[in-house]
């Protein structure tokens, strides 16, 4: 198994134990007008990106699907 993909499984099973997502919030009052294409990646060294989810929250769901 590959680096990537022992870390991608490994934190898969802690977001399902868990039962947590990983999101992105901002306050009530926060502008937001002119975000498009908003995703989570997780990135190794600032090199390589092992994964890029859509939107703004993760659970273990969205990498099963890596």
């Amino acid at each position: 198994m590959t680096q990537k993909n022992e870390f991608l499984t490994k934190l898969k099973d802690l977001l399902k134990e868990y039962d947590v997502s990983i999101g992105f919030s901002v306050s009530d009052y926060s502008d937001t007008y002119g975000l498009s294409e908003e995703c989570l990646k997780i990135e190794h060294g600032n090199l390589e990106e092992w994964a890029s989810i859509e939107g703004w929250w993760m659970d273990y769901s969205d990498l099963e699907r890596l």
